[in-house]
């Protein structure tokens, strides 16, 4: 009964991961040029079995997202970008707990930024047991800038529907 019941715990969490991440492509980076920027994201911290980092083709609806694949001795990648406005989402899932509750557990994050042409960012996706939540540092001519305070953190509006054309997938709220 018991082996039964991990059995039930781990399809919960995967059935979870693939409810919330949905079926996604792997990233396709453009060819590096003049209007391209360098972006290394990173999960630090407690993280958890499940991880995903994705990034939006579809950066101010957040739709069509692709795969980012992350390195496992690191849990890092990097990648390039176009200039412009870039939506990454991380995510980590796990399930704890004994008996018969199960305590899904997630981190998850998604955030806007304006990549210049040039530029590398570092977006660091932070999850422990006290803080679950993202850095984001431009490094430009060996100066290393905490560009977190001008990001703009988004959430899905809904886990179930798709945005319609009167109604954005994700919402909006400056970070600070």
């Amino acid at each position: 009964m018991i082996k039964n019941f991990r059995l039930i715990k781990l399809t919960t969490v995967i059935f979870v991961a693939i409810h919330l991440l949905g079926c996604v492509n792997m990233y396709q980076q453009p060819n590096s040029g003049a209007d391209t920027a360098e972006l290394t994201v990173q999960l630090v911290g407690n993280v958890r079995p499940v991880k995903t980092a994705v990034i939006f083709k579809d950066p101010l609806e957040c739709r069509v997202n692709q795969r980012i694949d992350l390195r496992e001795s690191d849990n890092a990648a990097t990648i390039v970008i176009r200039s412009g406005t870039t939506t990454v989402g991380l995510s980590t899932i796990g399930a704890a707990g004994g008996g018969y509750g199960i305590n899904v557990q997630t981190c998850n994050a998604i955030y806007s930024f304006a990549a210049r042409p040039g530029a590398k960012y570092r977006l660091t996706h932070t999850d422990s047991p006290q803080t679950c939540g993202v850095q984001l540092l431009e490094e430009t001519d060996g100066q290393t800038q905490n560009i977190t305070s001008s990001t703009v953190k988004r959430a899905l509006a809904s886990l179930l529907l798709p945005g319609g054309p009167n109604r954005s997938f994700c919402t909006d709220k400056i970070n600070g």
